[in-house]
């Protein structure tokens, strides 16, 4: 009977030894942190679009053009939320495929009786299995292999990371630490999509006249909340006038480092690389760096770069660490399945070996798949955006003639940069080409009496 099934497996947790006990308190807390970390996000994106929903409305009388950017904003959410769910389905279906092979494996090594406990079967498994050690070793150890997985080190180590740390200290974004963790333990294109949702479920409602001014809010300064937009607690900043603080690039440029090392670690330095690259990553993004960017003058500005150098910065350092990888698996053939065709020559041949190595094992196909969902979900977030949504202070000073000369400049713009990373991203990777569409290429100022200047 079922109950009985059920008392006897509790009954077994009672005989585990500690170091099954361990492992399985280990593999229930990953489950716990991954819930905990889907409910923090979340709240945060709940929160930006009540905050959003209260800004329309005090506004008063909207605008045609309002109406429809909403309308539109609503579609671009829908597109992102389905992106989400599919991406997180097509990964975590070869995650739990990974995990079944594994355990099946495991027992098959060692003839364990299948009339035992599940409870006892799991937790030896558990105990005597590295799972995410080895799964991560699997899809870094051949060339091919690592052909994939770097593609997804670099992006999440240079462009998300600042990309991250810029749009969510722009908008206001609480816990943006919880993306990068959320990323790290579940799957980047996952937690880009959530991000992406959250940046577009930001207030951008322009606000209503009855709301401060920049000179008043010049002469009362009011301290930065947590839910309170960077934009809003300093004058209004273009990504051009951005300025990056140590606290930020240093952890990006390090963990860049540990990607270039990863082929290069061996079996006792592989593991502690990839926690470093992990670690890393998180520092920027701590509360206290995502509060405000740096005004002049305030000791978080000293030793700054612009937002424009650190992103060349990240694309010429990833260019020859692409570049050395693509070389190296540049003459590798794994094993052909009899329907491949004869294709290896040339770029059709070199897209062949990619094909077959992404279906190698449950593990390799779960991080490739999270690679082409990350790709994708990035060309359509430039596609949808241009690559950054301005906020309603940012906009104010586009109005009217200038403003209709923006929009159409930034609709070749974002033509442009949807063709290049189409075209270019398959080869080069996301992690090359995001930087370089990224790269602010001009700025915004405010002038006097308030009016945008453009500048080149």
């Amino acid at each position: 009977m079922p109950f009985d099934t059920l008392a006897n497996e509790l009954g077994a947790l009672t005989t585990l030894s500690p170091q099954q006990a361990l492992a399985l308190g280990v593999f229930v807390s990953y489950f716990g942190l991954i819930g905990w970390l889907f409910s923090k996000v979340l709240a945060s994106i709940q929160g930006l679009a009540s905050r959003a929903l209260q800004t329309v409305s005090k506004a008063k009388g909207p605008s045609r053009k309002a109406k429809d950017g909403s309308r539109r904003g609503g579609v671009s959410v829908q597109v992102f939320a389905a992106l989400t769910l599919a991406s997180f389905a097509h990964t975590w279906f070869y995650m739990f495929k990974y995990m079944a092979g594994s355990f099946q494996a495991y027992e098959l090594s060692l003839s364990v009786n299948a009339s035992s406990p599940f409870a006892v079967r799991l937790t030896s498994w558990l105990r005597d299995t590295s799972l995410f050690e080895e799964a991560w070793y699997a899809v870094c150890e051949g060339r091919l292999n690592w052909l994939w997985s770097e593609q997804l080190c670099l992006f999440t180590a240079g462009v998300w990371t600042v990309m991250l740390w810029v749009e969510g200290t722009r908008h206001g974004i609480q816990h943006v630490w919880a993306y990068m963790v959320l990323g790290q333990v579940v799957a980047i294109s996952v937690a880009s999509n959530l991000f992406y949702l959250a940046v577009l479920s930001a207030p951008r409602a322009a606000p209503s006249s009855s709301a401060p001014t920049s000179s008043s809010s010049t002469t009362s300064p009011r301290k930065p909340s947590r839910t309170t937009p960077a934009s809003q607690t300093q004058q209004s900043k273009s990504e051009e006038d951005i300025r990056v603080p140590p606290a930020v690039y240093v952890p990006v440029l390090l963990s860049l480092a540990t990607v270039a090392a990863s082929p290069h670690t061996s079996p006792k330095t592989f593991l502690p690389n990839l926690l470093i690259m992990h670690a890393l990553l998180v520092v920027p993004l701590l509360p206290r760096f995502t509060l405000a960017f740096p005004s002049p003058g305030s000791p978080q500005s000293s030793w700054s770069i612009s937002l424009s150098t650190l992103y060349y910065t990240i694309f010429l350092l990833s260019i020859p660490i692409r570049y050395r990888t693509l070389f190296a698996a540049s003459d590798v053939h794994p094993p052909r399945p009899l329907w491949a065709p004869e294709l290896y020559g040339g770029v059709l041949g070199w897209f062949e070996r990619q094909w077959v190595v992404l279906f190698e094992s449950p593990a390799q196909s779960s991080i490739g798949w999270d690679v082409v969902w990350t790709s994708v979900s990035f060309v359509v977030w430039v596609l949808v955006t241009g690559g950054s949504v301005r906020t309603a202070d940012e906009r104010k000073g586009a109005d009217g003639k200038q403003g209709k000369e923006e929009e159409k400049e930034g609709v070749w713009t974002r033509v442009w940069k949807v063709g290049y990373l189409v075209f270019v991203t398959p080869l080069a990777s996301v992690g090359v080409t995001g930087a370089y569409v990224l790269m602010p290429r001009g700025r915004v100022e405010e002038s006097d009496n308030g009016e945008g200047v453009k500048e080149e």
